[in-house]
């Protein structure tokens, strides 16, 4: 393990999905929410310019199928069609998305599903990680898929990231559906960090059709602008002492809405709070959203997210509180020696 003096410092840890109409085909119309997809390619790299201005640290987990620059080099990559997950509702899955004619040739006539230009940008900005957010948008816990189809998933997105430097070492697992017995495959190929989920009844892994339960969503409506679940900080040691290391979210940066626009202080004051109480406690926050949710209402989100970054620098000032990659989080962690694969049973 890494010397004990380094973990009591807090830090920071920010990732985001990254995933266009990959990540939404299955939610929502194109025109229901185009303009959130469209509004990705506009706000990133004004993302990436408040990261630089404030010297903040993230990963970046992308859709492998949203990295390539046209359809014919995505239709060359794909996995053989009996490696492809075949869920009890194909209308989920990203494969039968793309057969349905809705993709088009490449990035300039299709901004939807295509953004290699946007991960060159936010690796020639200091301080970013690409990661993985799997290569088809993979729902791990559904029906119609098993090691197999996840192993064959795990190596497309590697050979699809790795085109841009070095292959991923973090994951971020699609609507958070973290299967633990594929955490092993993960570290064959290569995955050291996992972003897992808050230990509580409202946000542990589930099935999509439990996940939106009306009684979960209510609760955690109101779990972002009242503290009903706690900070879901967390400690150094509870990364865990062998890859793949799990980091697990503190809290989604939701949306500006116009609707809770009164509560937007509350919802702030809720993350300031739990950043505070990391800075105080030598411990970890783990802040995530999806740039899609900043597609729209632009302004508003942005300014949102400078405050939580002058926030940030402002603990970083007083209590030495760090912002880190997943990979950063890490590597100061991980053991020394050469971690060897264990492959799942």
């Amino acid at each position: 393990m890494a010397h004990e003096q380094e973990k009591p410092q807090g830090a920071l840890i920010i990732s985001l999905d990254l995933e266009l109409y990959w990540g939404m085909f299955d939610k929502a119309t194109l025109k229901q929410y185009g303009a959130h997809i469209r509004g990705v390619h506009e706000v990133v790299p004004e993302i990436l310019a408040l990261f630089q201005k404030h010297d903040m640290h993230a990963t970046w987990a992308a859709v492998g199928m949203m990295s390539y620059a046209n359809r014919a080099e995505l239709a060359a990559a794909l996995p053989p069609e009996d490696l492809r997950p075949n869920y009890p509702d194909p209308t989920i899955s990203s494969y039968h998305h793309l057969a349905s004619g809705g993709v088009g040739d490449g990035e300039v006539d299709d901004p939807y599903h295509f953004g290699e230009s946007i991960i060159r940008q936010i690796l020639a900005t200091p301080g970013q990680e690409l990661g993985s957010h799997t290569f088809s948008h993979y729902y791990a816990l559904e029906g119609g898929q098993g090691p197999e189809h996840w192993k064959a998933d795990l190596e497309a997105a590697a050979a699809a990231l790795s085109r841009f430097g070095t292959p991923p070492t973090s994951l971020v697992f699609p609507r958070n559906q973290i299967n633990e017995g594929y955490l092993g495959y993960a570290l064959d190929e290569g995955i050291t960090a996992v972003r897992t989920t808050q230990d509580h009844a409202l946000y542990r892994p589930k099935e999509e059709r439990a996940q939106v339960a009306l009684h979960l969503r209510a609760g955690r409506f109101l779990d972002r602008y009242l503290n009903l679940t706690g900070h879901h900080t967390f400690t150094w040691q509870e990364l865990g002492s062998v890859a793949p290391f799990r980091l697990p979210a503190s809290r989604q940066l939701v949306p500006y809405s116009r609707l809770l626009a009164l509560a937007e202080p509350l919802k702030r004051q809720r993350i300031e709070l739990g950043l505070t109480h990391a800075a105080h406690t030598g411990r970890l926050f783990h802040l995530w959203w999806h740039p899609h949710n900043f597609g729209v209402n632009q302004t508003e989100n942005l300014a949102g997210l400078e405050e939580l970054l002058d926030y940030a620098a402002l603990l970083r000032e007083r209590y030495g509180f760090a912002s880190l990659s997943m990979a950063e989080a890490v590597a100061r962690v991980r053991p020394t020696e050469h971690d060897q694969p264990s492959t799942a049973q």
